[in-house]
């Protein structure tokens, strides 16, 4: 009984510390359950209040930088970080790296991919690269010389996807020995490299976003700025679109236009014209080019328009609306009509006219200014030396000099037609504006002087002989009797009768005192007959007045030289 009693209590005491073996390894299992069990608790802390700073952090940067540093204590690693793939050249891009020990940042470090092909292959293969030995893992033995400077024993790598498609990977790598990586930290790796990505794309919807808002703002700013009226109208006519420069032809604001059609706008015909050209651009879905008139509320005017209109696809490729810019050509189309009366003139000029560019070289001359010279082919592309004749090229320079010195000249210079005839014409010169007087055009203007300096040596020879005739001539003006004065007289008059208009006022009355009351009958009847022929008293200019009588004729000069005189003399 003794033996077995013993026997007994011997397997009740092994029994016994089984139970105590066994509990141990429940409460050791228990400490490792409520660790994870805290561990996760923190994770999903963490992770709630990651994501709920991503949505209140404007800059990406800022939430990666406390994202590394929250799990760097999390996951108790000394270094996290997280790239971005780049295509030229192919790699990755550090975004930014957290230094545990230092508390620092950084970022900048490029990795390519040609250097490690094995890594690149495993971050498109694997959902997420667990290298205990870091040395000795396939996916990262290619960073030997990396994990040697840094004292890398073990790193865990998760790649980041969009799409589909690799964007970029969050790094964890352990400093020191190898190291186990648990299932739960590859979980908890992977969830936080979900928040990354979350948080990159929500980066690249802001700047999509931003630009999106940027293009907007600036193409509204370009259509409200430009200087002509741009225009949507959908395809029942009403307006979509309007910029500012079509808002100040109505004088209307942007809302008071809105919805309305043309036909709300312009009058009847101006927007039946408008609609016809519209239709046809619905129904070819192609850009039409008009000319179209409106009229102006500001200057209550007719303005014509050069209008560009085109069609605004949908994305089903049908045509949802009509885009309209319009150019106001008002201001061209009168220039162009000036331009040409100025042209028709120029041409019909009884002047020759002619540009000169800086070279000397003819570049224009009109109809006048090739016939003056005897070409009957255009002179554009002749030196201007070539139609001077050879006595008068110091005068040309000297008359160049002084055009781009002082801007004009004028003078007489001996011309040369192409037949060799040298003839005088009178040149007048001068620059056309240039910024820079030395290098702009010289217009020059031609008459040919040859028949007004014949005509003027006629009158020449005439006045001589009207000078000296024995006669007694002169010339009174046209205007009423009591107020006519002598304007001509030769010798004769004055040493006949001793007047000299020269130095002193001479009127008919002054001349014809004693036939006043005749002047009129004499007036009425060269007004008549153009002239009169008969006896005159005249009374010479003497201290004490005596009287002669002259045959007189007069005769109006009207017919002869076209102008209002009326000349009396004596026979």
């Amino acid at each position: 009984m003794k033996g077995t009693s013993e026997s007994t209590q011997q397997a009740l005491q092994a029994e016994c510390e089984q139970l105590r073996q066994r509990v141990a390894e429940l409460e050791a299992l228990q400490v490792v359950a409520d660790q994870r069990e805290k561990h996760a608790r923190q994770y999903q802390a963490a992770l709630v209040e990651l994501a709920r700073k991503q949505y209140h952090m404007s800059h990406l940067k800022v939430f990666l930088e406390n994202m590394t540093e929250t799990f760097s204590t999390l996951m108790d690693v000394e270094r996290v970080s997280v790239w971005i793939c780049t295509d030229t050249p192919p790699g990755i891009r550090c975004l930014d790296l957290y230094l545990r020990t230092t508390d620092e940042h950084t970022d900048g470090l490029e990795l390519h991919a040609e250097h490690y092909p094995q890594y690149f292959h495993a971050l498109e293969q694997q959902r997420v690269i667990a290298a205990h030995n870091a040395f000795t893992d396939p996916a990262t033995f290619e960073f030997a010389d990396y994990l040697s400077a840094f004292g890398i024993g073990a790193m865990l790598d998760v790649p980041i996807r969009r799409g589909g498609k690799l964007s970029g990977v969050v790094c964890l790598e352990h400093v020191g020995g190898a190291r186990q990586w648990t299932l739960d930290e590859e979980v908890m790796t992977g969830s936080f490299t979900d928040l990354v990505a979350m948080a990159m794309e929500t980066e690249r919807r802001r700047q999509l976003e931003a630009e999106l808002y940027q293009s907007q703002m600036m193409l509204h700013s370009i259509i409200d700025n430009a200087p002509v009226a741009i225009a949507v109208k959908d395809r029942t006519g009403h307006m979509m679109l309007v910029n500012q420069y079509y808002c100040a032809l109505l004088q209307l604001k942007e809302e008071q236009i809105i919805g309305k059609t043309e036909f709300d706008l312009f009058p009847e015909a101006v927007a039946r014209a408008w609609r016809e050209i519209d239709d046809q651009v619905a129904a070819t879905a192609q850009a039409i080019q008009a000319e179209e008139v409106a009229p102006h509320v500001v200057d209550k005017q007719v303005h014509t328009y050069v209008s560009n209109k085109f069609p605004i696809i949908d994305e089903l490729g049908r045509v949802m609306a009509t885009g309209i810019v319009a150019t106001d050509i008002t201001d061209r189309k009168r220039s162009e009509e000036a331009l040409r009366t100025f042209q028709a003139l120029v041409e019909n000029a009884t002047d020759g006219i002619a540009l000169i560019n800086p070279e000397h070289v003819l570049v224009y001359a009109n109809q006048t200014f090739q016939h003056l010279f005897g070409y009957s082919t255009d002179l554009t592309g002749q030196a201007i030396s070539t139609i001077i004749a050879l006595e008068a090229r110091e005068q040309l320079q000297q008359m160049i000099a002084q055009v781009r010195e002082q801007g004009h000249w004028q003078g007489d210079m001996c011309c040369l037609r192409q037949n060799g005839q040298v003839f005088p014409g009178q040149v007048t010169a001068f620059v056309l504006p240039h910024e820079d007087r030395q290098h702009a055009v010289i217009a020059t203007i031609v008459r040919d002087m040859t028949s007004q300096y014949a005509f003027q040596e006629q009158m020449r020879i005439f006045k001589t002989l009207v000078d000296y005739a024995p006669d007694m001539i002169f010339v009174s003006d046209n205007q009423p009797l009591g107020q006519r004065q002598i304007t001509y007289h030769n010798r004769a008059f004055t040493e006949t009768i001793g007047y000299d208009i020269h130095r002193e006022f001479v009127s008919l009355l002054n001349l014809l005192p004693l036939e006043r009351d005749r002047l009129p009958e004499i007036n009425a009847a060269v007004e008549l007959h153009n002239h009169w022929q008969g006896r005159l008293t005249y009374t010479r200019k003497m201290v004490r007045p005596s009287r002669q009588r002259f045959q007189s004729f007069l005769y109006v000069m009207n017919r002869v030289l076209r102008v209002p005189v009326r000349c009396y003399c004596t026979i």
